[in-house]
């Protein structure tokens, strides 16, 4: 019996290939998906496994997904899960059937919590681990698959798709696509007659494992949300900084302009002053030319006035 590839081979592949690859089994086995009419649920449950199965799909193929409605939808298929678990509602296909597409759509979440955690290449690998339980509980729920599955991971191989933990390159998925027809036909399998306890406490057991898993993936959203929310503050609070800074260089360069005004005022100022204080030096340079002239003209009045007197006494007093 030929081997499935392991998690370590479907890391050939990037997430939206190997989303594909675990897609496209999930889909194969679809038909063998059902709940007794009987069962108030029935109909959620068997929309839960097809929009589970078309939105991994969707993603391989590139289309746009919703991060609330894809963790609504695997909310869904995991009750879908527990349906199919009881054997009074369901058989061991279609356990087998609602536990990869659960799987399926897991790997879609995960792969998108991927692209935006810290260690990119750690949260992909959860979705490698999610594919090959798609793949595995696929197989489990009809053996006759086995090969196809295989031929779907060869073929996706042979494609330059991109690099694990990368998204890569969108790829047709369905029966139109590449990777060839797959033919799903949506009809209700008859219950077994005969029900496989063991079978049943298996896949409850990997119920809880999973259930674990998307409790820890939970946990991890939280986590990277606080992340976020504390980027985003140190942001905000870098944004407010980089404001008040912007506001301070322009009130520095009000100031700076203020003050080339002012000096060039003050270059003004002293250009007058200047020219007074020169007007001024003038202004005294004349001002005691004159008291010397005015003292030169005093003292030659006093000596006139000397000789006159000198000579007044002489003509009073002849010899």
């Amino acid at each position: 019996m030929p081997a499935l590839p392991t998690g370590n081979d479907l890391k050939r592949l990037p997430l939206r290939g190997l989303i594909a690859y675990s897609a496209r089994s999930a889909l194969r086995v679809q038909p063998l998906f059902w709940v007794d009419e009987e069962h108030p649920e029935s109909q959620e449950c068997c929309t839960a496994v097809d929009d589970a199965i078309r939105l991994a799909l969707d993603f391989a193929a590139g289309k746009e997904i919703n991060p609330d409605k894809a963790r609504g939808i695997e909310d869904a298929v995991v009750r879908a899960v527990v349906v199919a678990c009881d054997e009074k509602w369901s058989d061991r296909q279609a356990a087998f059937s609602s536990n990869a597409a659960y799987a399926a759509i897991n790997s879609v979440t995960t792969a998108m919590d991927s692209e935006s955690a810290g260690s990119r290449s750690t949260e992909a690998v959860k979705a490698v681990m999610a594919a090959v339980t798609t793949v595995d509980a696929a197989v489990a729920a009809d053996p006759a698959i086995r090969h196809a599955v295989i031929a779907d991971f060869k073929r996706l191989s042979r494609m330059s798709l991109g690099c694990f933990p990368n998204f890569g390159k969108a790829v047709d998925p369905t029966g139109r696509g590449i990777l060839g027809p797959i033919n799903p036909s949506r009809s209700k399998v008859k219950p077994s007659p005969e029900i496989n306890t063991e079978t049943c406490d298996e896949l409850r057991q990997a119920l809880q494992e999973l259930e674990s898993l998307r409790k820890a993936l939970g946990a991890d959203r939280a986590d990277l949300e606080e992340q976020r929310r504390a980027v985003t503050d140190a942001e905000s609070k870098l944004a407010a900084e980089r404001a008040d800074l912007n506001r301070q260089q322009k009130q520095f360069a009000k100031r700076a302009h203020e003050l080339e005004i002012e000096r060039i005022e003050l270059q003004d100022e002293r250009g007058r002053l200047a020219l007074e204080r020169e007007w001024l030096e003038r202004a005294r340079s004349a001002f005691g030319a004159r008291q010397v002239a005015f003292e030169e003209d005093s003292q030659r009045f006093e000596a006139n006035n000397e000789a006159a007197r000198l000579e007044r006494g002489t003509l009073k007093n002849p010899i």
